[in-house]
């Protein structure tokens, strides 16, 4: 499994057999594409054939397994790819839905900098990503020290920390 930065807020998730972008605004193809929160259309890069996930529910596409629930305007994401639990979502939703939401392996947060990083504990995370605008500062917050930004994560079940 393979989660890639595409842009400052899209990243790719990549199991074995199919591919999510999530908010792209890079053009290729994808099995679906996951939709945060509001965006503009017109930013949007998906071939037509594309499957669009953009409000609460259960998916499957391409052997990835996907619930959505719905936190105010966003949504939050748990994903099975590969049998590697995955919880996505922006920071504000996720901090509002924790007491909904099981434990992940890894959870990815979409962030402005607008929150406490403090309520991550209550999903027991092995792997936390960041992404979006203020990224770059969190990621500082709790790196161990000689840990660097990375725009690539690849791991298997088996390989996490």
């Amino acid at each position: 499994m393979e989660i890639t930065l595409l842009s400052s807020d899209s990243i790719k998730l990549r199991g074995k057999h199919a591919s999510l972008a999530v908010n792209p605004t890079v053009k290729a193809t994808y099995n679906a594409v996951l939709i945060l929160g509001a965006i503009d259309g017109t930013k949007l890069k998906v071939e037509k054939e594309t499957v669009i996930v953009a409000g609460p529910g259960d998916y499957e596409i391409g052997g990835i397994k996907i619930s959505a629930i719905k936190g105010g305007d966003s949504v939050v994401y748990s994903i099975a790819i590969d049998g590697v639990d995955i919880l996505l979502g922006g920071e504000a939703c996720l901090q509002k839905l924790q007491s909904k939401v099981k434990d992940h392996h890894i959870v990815i947060i979409q962030t402005d900098g607008s929150t406490d990083l403090s309520f991550i504990a209550t999903f027991s995370p092995r792997v936390v990503l960041f992404y979006g605008a203020a990224a770059k500062e969190h990621t500082q917050k709790v790196a161990k020290e000689g840990m660097k930004q990375q725009d690539k994560f690849s791991v298997t079940l088996d390989k996490l920390p």
